[in-house]
Formats: C-alpha cells, structure tokens, sequence
C-alpha cells in the first residue's frame, strides 16, 4: 500500500450547478431508498480534486481546469465505443484471444484516428481554444475508408502473386550484389547437417 504527501484542491459551485448537483444527489439516494446526509448535500455543492503534485508545480485553479479536460478523455472512449465498438469483446474473461482481440481492436481505433487527424488538419481545434469541429462525424467517414481497405484483402487471388513478387524485385545494379561468401555457406550447411544428424 503507498502513501505520500498529497493536496487537495476545491472550488465552490455556482448557486445553480450546486443545486442541480444536490438534486442529483438526492434523486440517486431515493433510488436506493435512502436520504442524503447534511454533509453529502453540502459537499455536492464543490468541485474537490485530490492530486500528489505540488502546490508549486501546478496551482490549485490549474490542476482543477486540467480535471475538467477529462471529459475529452471520456468522450474519446464514448466514440470509440459507439462509431467503433471497442467494447464489444467477442470472447471470455482473460482469454488470450481476448487480449488479441482488444488489441487489434486498439489498433485499427489508431489507424482512424491517425486518418481523422490527417484528413481533419486545420480542422480539429486543440483542448486550448474553442472548438469548432469534433471529429464525430469525421470518423464514420474514415471508419467506412478503413472498413474498405480490410476488405479489399479478401480479393486478393493467389494468381497475382507472381506478378507481384516481379514487381518486387530489385533492379539490375552496376555494383555487384553483396552475398555470402561460399566458403561462409558451406560451413553452416555443415554445422546444419552435425546438428540435425
């Protein structure tokens, strides 16, 4: 178990985000067929964020403006689970195909992303201005470019690859392609052949 020195950082709500914040409160304890404490209501009413960097790093209106920034953090889960459901995992609990399966689910979440932010340049506004263009929308688009090119792998046919292995290869060269010398292949044949002799 750690420990260490940590600060904790609060920020009273306005009137109106506090009251909304103390009605939710009250609402989710009715659920469970409970009321509030006074101290619960009254603790609705702020923002309190706890963190082990110093005072002296990043003050407290820094570290709480940073707290905010992690709805873009959750928004980024919420697409990649609605445009490229990245949670529906077709396999057990801590099975290796599982692992494979997320992974290359991760992977192919990169390769949209990567192709929203190239076709998005200029578009996408960073975290530190206002921001005019998500890229929502933008991703179903690139999701569908990207569904195509995995596609497109099934029409391959065995006939082609002839003609593309002479595409492939290298071209005539004026100096002389460097290989092993015989005397190096003869001894590791040799050595091949004790081994499996």
């Amino acid at each position: 178990e750690a420990s260490g020195p940590g600060w904790l950082h609060a920020v009273r709500l306005p009137p109106e985000a506090a009251e909304a914040a103390r009605r939710r409160c009250r609402q989710a304890a009715q659920r469970k067929g409970r009321t509030p404490r006074e101290d619960t209501l009254f603790l609705a009413g702020w923002v309190m964020v706890f963190t082990t960097v110093p005072p002296e790093t990043l003050d407290g209106p820094t570290v709480l403006a940073l707290y905010r920034c992690r709805w873009q953090v959750e928004l980024v889960f919420k697409r990649l689970k609605t445009l490229l459901d990245l949670d529906a995992l077709r396999t057990k609990q801590n099975s290796l195909l599982g692992e494979v399966w997320i992974r290359g689910k991760l992977l192919y979440a990169l390769v949209i992303e990567r192709g929203a932010q190239r076709h998005g340049a200029g578009g996408f506004d960073p975290l530190n201005r206002p921001r005019r263009l998500t890229p929502w929308r933008l991703l179903v688009i690139v999701r569908q470019a990207v569904d195509r090119w995995i596609g497109d792998v099934q029409r391959w046919q065995d006939d082609r690859w002839d003609a593309c292995l002479d595409v492939l290869k290298e071209r005539p060269r004026r100096r002389r392609l460097q290989t092993l010398p015989a005397r190096v292949v003869e001894m590791m044949n040799v050595q091949k052949r004790q081994r499996c002799g």
